[in-house]
């Protein structure tokens, strides 16, 4: 996303090689620093209110753009998690809305909600499965394994008794 070039520690941060949800946080923290340095600034040299709450503004819609790729990034990321697990995504329009800035859809808190309870549903599904199959190779093993140990205590005993 392209944003103005305030200052270098904002660019460092948005161009650092690290994953882009710690930047964001990072990106957030500078933000409101820096914002309530300025309003504190602003507060004690007793500045016209207009331009107290211009800066509380701006300081708001950054915080909202950070907000709304964060919810880009948890949408992409649900919804690539529930393609892996072969669940069908469907565009309802309770599931989804738009953001205000970039207007692109995102996951709604109802969305949000359905669709990880339909990959916690697939998971558990999956581990049952799993299960399942650990549960039949053991019973399948078992026996095996009881054979092999009375082979090889029955050797040891007549190696034994044979004087070897």
């Amino acid at each position: 996303m392209k944003r103005p070039k305030w200052t270098r520690p904002y660019w460092l941060i948005d161009h650092a090689p690290l994953p882009r949800t710690w930047r964001l946080r990072w990106l957030l923290s500078y933000i409101d620093t820096t914002f309530g340095r300025r309003l504190r600034c602003m507060e004690r040299e007793k500045a016209a209110f207009e331009s107290q709450e211009a800066v509380e503004n701006d300081w708001m819609f950054e915080r909202s753009l950070i907000a709304e790729e964060e919810d880009e990034i948890f949408t992409r990321r649900t919804l690539h998690q529930a393609r892996a697990l072969r669940i069908s995504v469907e565009f309802e329009k309770e599931d989804w809305e738009t953001t205000s800035t970039s207007s692109r859809r995102v996951l709604s808190d109802r969305g949000t909600a359905r669709y990880r309870e339909k990959i916690r549903e697939e998971l558990r599904w999956k581990q049952d499965r799993r299960a399942h199959f650990v549960s039949m190779m053991t019973s399948a093993i078992t026996p095996i394994v009881g054979i092999v140990g009375a082979i090889t205590g029955l050797v040891a005993v007549l190696m034994k008794a044979h004087g070897g």
